[in-house]
């Protein structure tokens, strides 16, 4: 009798204790603050970007081609008169005297000084001593933006890569996606895993970590003139676990993950602390007209394959419950150890 009565009230104040609990626990749900989401930075890939950048196949300055609104420093060995600053034309041509104008588009800077030193040779002098260097770079503009450190618009002065630009503009910032959108003007020979738009320009599409994790140098393109680099923003898309786990906070969903489940995102969340409710675990679920809706678990029925484990939504708040009714439970059970088995049953 007295057994029976001992146990009427343990579980009494097991019911008690769970509805505060329960008012607790959507207390909590309702005014939890916002957590930071455990964004991981780009470091990595930072890092893995200027590896890659110092290993980039590339050429040195004397092989840039010259092209429109260059401008160039000619010197002539002992000629003043020859001397001189010019930017190229719009039609590609500098004019000097003696030789008037010459082609300088597409030529490198070696390139002219041949062909000048060959016109002055055969109407001015023998042997002409010619210099040409290039002050400014104007011809080949390239853009990066997006999720970039420093984007802009940035000029080559040499044979550039994917990894090259991408290393001019600063690298990634921490909000950067896991692609890269690689805009080409149209030329013969476009590669078949490229998309062609109506402006003439072909679109390519590269993973980050396919480019710099795995390292494929095939998707390292070279970079000409008038490309645009864009490195999009990703998609935050997080879950938030509170309560009683190891690490409570906010979690993205990985771009490469096809699903996260119930079970997946405790885990991640650093597990059940050893006085939470496991059948009491609770997905506060809102849809897009703001409406809520709680959906409570069974853990340990769904890790013993009884229940389903749910997948869970963009911005789905997981609560774990500290039962104050289960610390209580817990306290008797040990001071009275000749009913464990049946403290056992009301609190399991």
């Amino acid at each position: 009798m007295i057994t029976m009565k001992l146990l009427a009230c343990i579980a009494a104040g097991w019911i008690f204790a769970c509805l505060c609990s329960l008012s607790f626990a959507q207390t909590a749900i309702a005014t939890s603050p916002s957590m930071p989401t455990r964004i991981v930075p780009n470091d990595d890939l930072n890092k893995k970007l200027l590896t890659a950048q110092n290993s980039s196949p590339g050429q040195s300055r004397e092989d840039y081609r010259l092209g429109p609104g260059d401008v160039v420093d000619i010197a002539v060995f002992d000629i003043k008169e020859l001397t001189r600053t010019l930017e190229i034309s719009a039609g590609g041509k500098i004019t000097l005297p003696f030789v008037n104008e010459i082609t300088a588009e597409g030529l490198t800077a070696q390139e002219l000084e041949r062909a000048l030193a060959v016109l002055l040779e055969a109407k001015v002098m023998k042997n002409p001593q010619v210099t040409v260097n290039i002050k400014e770079h104007r011809s080949q503009p390239v853009s990066v933006l997006g999720a970039v450190q420093r984007p802009g618009t940035y000029q080559i002065t040499r044979r550039l890569h994917l990894i090259d630009a991408l290393s001019l503009a600063g690298g990634f910032t921490d909000k950067a996606g896991s692609r890269i959108v690689l805009r080409k003007a149209l030329r013969p020979g476009a590669s078949p895993n490229t998309t062609a738009t109506s402006d003439a320009s072909q679109i390519i599409e590269v993973d980050l970590q396919e480019l710099l994790i795995t390292g494929n140098s095939r998707l390292n393109y070279t970079i000409e003139a008038g490309d645009v680099i864009s490195v999009p923003l990703k998609v935050e898309k997080v879950y938030y676990v509170l309560g009683d786990v190891g690490k409570p906070g906010a979690y993205e969903f990985k771009e490469s993950d096809a699903e996260v489940r119930l079970s997946q995102a405790l885990a991640t969340a650093g597990g059940l602390l050893r006085t939470a409710v496991a059948k009491g675990v609770t997905i506060v679920r809102q849809d897009g007209n703001g409406k809520k809706s709680y959906l409570t678990f069974n853990v340990p029925h769904i890790l013993q394959g009884k229940h389903d484990d749910v997948p869970l939504k963009p911005n789905d708040l997981i609560f774990v419950p500290n039962s104050a009714a289960k610390n209580a439970a817990q306290s008797l059970i040990n001071g009275l150890s000749s009913i464990v088995t049946a403290g056992i049953i009301y609190v399991r």
